[in-house]
């Protein structure tokens, strides 16, 4: 009977370690996860705010041209 308390109670600790590092991977795999959306995302409003930059580059020099065109 003894015996039987011990084991169940090795076992009920194995099963609460594996938890624990079950918990312990996720939650770090969750964190890498994080890392790896913050990156993506800061590259992605740089890319956006490029693009605009661009646009509001061209959309300048087009009315630039408009105005030093020769009017008929």
């Amino acid at each position: 009977m003894l015996a039987d308390a011990a084991a169940k109670s090795d076992d009920i600790e194995l099963k609460k370690q594996e938890l624990d590092a079950r918990m312990e991977l996720e939650g770090r795999k969750l964190t890498v996860q994080a890392q790896k959306d913050a990156v993506k995302l800061a590259a992605d409003q740089e890319r956006e705010g490029t693009r605009m930059g661009i646009d509001i580059a061209k959309s300048r020099a087009q009315a630039q041209q408009q105005r030093n065109r020769p009017t008929k």
